[in-house]
């Protein structure tokens, strides 16, 4: 276990973190997981973490295994000033006896939120500065896509959770 990037196993995440009442969930089957809006208690800094429930079986070392090294290319990648500017940071993995998760520096609202917050939304692109505003979020969309390809980064389904 790598102690610069997890903290101690005994030391429960809600110690840490004061998480907000709400989450999404993200995809389904053995690697089902939430994502969290968190402060961390300490520093008042917040954070999205997507949490994975452990499973107590072989499936939590492979989910560790593959997120440690998903972790190393994400650094690699946003060694670009530019790539830091269309891809959320990763600042580590998390983890204690029920949970294992990725720490993501606070993206803003994610477009999958509250229905009257995605209305506003859908509002908004109906005027030329909203379409505008689309297209220029849709073409940092391409662009972070581009840089995870390069770095042979799988990113799975691009959905309202990715962007």
């Amino acid at each position: 276990m790598d102690h610069r990037s997890r903290r101690s196993v005994e030391t429960r995440l809600e110690g840490r973190f004061r998480f907000d009442e709400d989450s999404i969930r993200a995809g389904g089957g053995a690697l089902e997981s939430r994502f969290h809006s968190a402060t961390e208690v300490e520093t008042g800094e917040r954070y999205l973490i997507r949490l994975f429930p452990k499973t107590g079986t072989a499936i939590d070392e492979d989910l560790r295994r593959l997120l440690d090294g998903g972790l190393r290319r994400v650094r690699r990648v946003l060694s670009s000033r530019r790539a830091r500017e269309v891809l959320v940071e990763v600042t580590e993995i998390v983890e204690d006896d029920r949970e294992l998760g990725l720490v993501m520096l606070d993206p803003g609202t994610p477009l999958l939120g509250p229905s009257r917050r995605t209305e506003a939304r859908r509002q908004a692109c109906l005027t030329n500065g909203g379409r505008r505003d689309f297209w220029r979020n849709v073409s940092r969309v391409v662009e972070a896509l581009a840089y995870c390809h390069d770095a042979g980064i799988i990113h799975g389904a691009i959905d309202e959770l990715a962007i």
